[in-house]
């Protein structure tokens, strides 16, 4: 999408489903939130492969870093996306207010299983994650990295994962991804809270925190982490 304020959904009573193959590498995204695609929605929605990500959301951080242009208050919800290449949800930087509630997110990875998360979140700040089940996820149920501001991820159940569960920064984020203006420490994450959520069977830690700065966790349960 190319323009704001579009809002995709299935229509009553029935059950849309967008599909790409995961094997055409001219077809990165099954749905992607361009830079001009401020306060988009997908709804009630089933979003099924893509070479990269079952959905991108965008910016020209790094072609234009002058402008660093994003698409911003973006809604993703009551939907199921599973069977991406890689990443479920892609955030990249600068798209910030993105709000991600009552999905089931799974079975990401299924061309490159190396780097595959359920939610991937580059410096988008404020983004809110709630009330999802995410499973069977090839690396990381969900991250907020790269001087992230703001991210707020709640009640949800986390289940299966190849990495950790929910993290707060990541290692190694490269530097033209950090807004110095605002975090000059490069902080991998900034005021963010993990409350209230359920996480089984991750392989590697089931909450985890990377030179993240005042962080909340509050009220979580960990099973066989």
């Amino acid at each position: 999408m190319d323009v704001p304020n579009i809002t995709i959904r299935s229509a009553d009573n029935e059950w849309a489903v967008i599909s790409s193959p995961t094997t055409d590498v001219n077809i990165d995204q099954v749905i992607r939130f361009t830079e001009n695609a401020s306060g988009g929605k997908l709804q009630r929605l089933e979003i099924i492969g893509g070479y990269y990500y079952g959905v991108k959301i965008d910016s020209i951080w790094d072609v234009a870093p002058s402008d660093r242009m994003s698409a911003t208050h973006i809604v993703i919800e009551d939907s199921r996306i599973h069977d991406t290449g890689r990443d479920a949800i892609k955030i990249t930087p600068g798209c910030d207010d993105v709000i991600v509630r009552r999905n089931e997110i799974f079975r990401t990875g299924r061309r490159d299983a190396g780097n595959a998360e359920g939610i991937d979140n580059v410096n988008g700040d404020r983004m809110l994650v709630q009330d999802n089940h995410i499973h069977d996820i090839a690396t990381n149920g969900v991250y907020a990295k790269g001087g992230s501001i703001g991210t707020v991820i709640e009640r949800n159940v986390i289940r299966n994962t190849g990495g950790a569960g929910i993290l707060l920064g990541f290692r190694d984020t490269d530097e033209e991804w950090f807004d110095t203006a605002v975090n000059p420490s490069y902080y991998e994450n900034i005021n963010g809270v993990i409350r209230n959520n359920f996480i089984v069977n991750t392989t590697f830690a089931g909450i985890g925190l990377y030179a993240a700065r005042n962080s909340t966790i509050t009220g979580n349960t960990l099973v066989d982490v």
